[in-house]
């Protein structure tokens, strides 16, 4: 007699709780799409994130800044998974690695300033057209990457570029 009202009470109690939950409306989330991906080879065509070229970028050298009310600054978020605000992958398809920077989020048309310092003395500058459609977008809409125009959203025009076994919105193909 005591399990069928242990089952009995567990039924009730488990309808209560179904019965009492709402359904909810889905929390907004923010797009926040501000990346710029970049292979970054030599003039012999080497990549210069991997470690088996000679002169390659180090990732513990490289730092972000960004242009912040006239002041350059640098970015440090320790508890982000990108602390720097940039990750170093590998396109496993191409057996190349890739660099992928958040560029400054700025204001609304804003064209904002985002500067690469791979090492001492050799820093690029990365400037965005900054736009915020709605209250939860953030989007670039326009890179210039020293001063050379690698990307400007046309609506008409997809936009993705396939790179070995990898799709991307803003990818650029750097010499240096």
């Amino acid at each position: 007699m005591k399990k069928r009202n242990l089952k009995s009470f567990t039924l009730l109690y488990l309808s209560l709780i179904i019965c009492s939950c709402k359904q909810s409306q889905p929390i907004p989330g923010i797009d926040f799409d501000t990346t710029l991906d970049l292979l970054i080879i030599n003039k012999d065509g080497k990549n210069l994130l991997d470690s088996n070229t000679i002169g390659y970028y180090n990732k513990k050298d490289i730092k972000i800044y960004y242009m912040i009310n006239g002041q350059k600054t640098e970015v440090y978020n320790p508890t982000l998974d990108a602390p720097r605000n940039f990750y170093i992958f590998k396109n496993e398809s191409k057996g190349e690695y890739y660099f992928r920077v958040f560029v400054n989020s700025g204001a609304d048309h804003e064209i904002t300033s985002t500067y690469i310092q791979w090492r001492d003395n050799d820093i690029d500058t990365v400037k965005a057209l900054i736009v915020r459609p709605s209250s939860n977008i953030i989007r670039c809409n326009k890179i210039w990457y020293n001063g050379i125009v690698t990307f400007d959203y046309d609506v008409s025009k997809s936009y993705f570029v396939v790179w070995g076994d990898g799709y991307f919105k803003r990818f650029a193909k750097i010499i240096k």
